[in-house]
């Protein structure tokens, strides 16, 4: 192929595919983790400006442990059902029309 560039198999291309989608979400899930840390450590008592009852007030704000969890794993799961519909209409594309008898 022109300019030194060769076709990679299919699976090839799926399996980079996943990796892709695997390092974003991996970037995402650092990303928050690093914010979350960031904001806990602005609003502790220690550093807060207006003293422990300003970081009770901010920290009652914020979701609960487990409600965090929940809404993690809500979206997990709305991951993983629009990847099957994906991989449905992929294979419904790739397949062959069958021939009319």
């Amino acid at each position: 192929m022109p300019g030194g560039m060769h076709m990679s198999s299919t699976g090839d291309l799926w399996s980079d595919l996943q990796q892709r989608q695997l390092d974003a979400m991996k970037q995402f899930q650092e990303s928050v983790t690093e914010t979350m840390r960031t904001w806990q450590e602005a609003f502790t008592p220690s550093n807060a400006s207006e003293g422990a009852e300003a970081a009770s007030k901010a920290f009652s704000q914020l979701p609960t442990p487990a409600q965090v969890a929940d809404g993690y794993f809500k979206f997990a799961e709305e991951v993983l059902s629009r990847q099957h519909e994906f991989a449905m209409k992929l294979i419904e594309a790739l397949t062959p029309p069958q021939p009319k008898s």
